[in-house]
């Protein structure tokens, strides 16, 4: 996971000036790539702005996004046992139930079946509405032979649509750049009651 960060004056004067930094990265790192000696004030923060102009990350970030909170998300990530697949783009539906489930967002794969629990669940429906049910259930596969199918809004059975493992990824890191933006919020919102307390 990495981020490509731009020293922005530079780059409004027509100069290509930043780095491609590893995640996480210390902010000092940063600025001393971007910025030189007499852009930094004398506690080594920058007097310009900068802005993040590329990324190879498995969830989508805006050129603004604030730097520790993808450190945050970075460490978080790379402490996961299921993550390394992902991280590396070299998954399958098996690798996101799992990564789902550490993460506690089994909600995104709750609709999916392993085949081998499709017979107990064609047992259930066949006790529950008999053949004809069980034929109307199973309509719309067409490939008996997949590792994994899901079940749609009317309790029927589907293929997985291509790339459908690649989309619940993308669902499931949104949800949890969400979750530490709302720390962050939450954080700062405290912080500041905490100010207003004291006055």
């Amino acid at each position: 996971m990495r981020i490509y960060v731009a020293n922005l004056a530079k780059y409004n004067e027509g100069e290509l000036v930043g780095g491609w930094f590893d995640l996480p990265v210390e902010i000092e790192e940063v600025y001393q790539t971007i910025f030189e000696p007499h852009e930094l004030d004398s506690n080594g923060q920058p007097h310009g702005d900068f802005a993040i102009h590329d990324y190879e990350l498995p969830f989508e970030i805006s050129e603004y996004e604030d730097i520790e909170k993808l450190n945050k998300m970075a460490e978080y990530l790379q402490g996961l046992d299921t993550a390394e697949p992902i991280l590396a783009g070299n998954y399958d539906m098996g690798d996101v139930i799992s990564f789902a489930q550490e993460t506690e967002k089994e909600e995104y794969v709750e609709d999916i079946i392993y085949t081998e629990d499709l017979d107990e669940y064609v047992q259930y429906r066949l006790e529950q509405g008999g053949w004809q049910g069980v034929k109307f259930m199973l309509k719309d596969i067409n490939y008996i032979n997949d590792d994994y199918y899901r079940i749609n809004g009317y309790g029927n059975i589907e293929e997985v649509p291509q790339n459908y493992h690649e989309e619940l990824v993308q669902e499931i890191m949104s949800e949890i750049k969400g979750d530490f933006l709302e720390k962050k919020i939450s954080k700062s919102m405290n912080k500041n009651k905490q100010t207003e307390l004291e006055r």
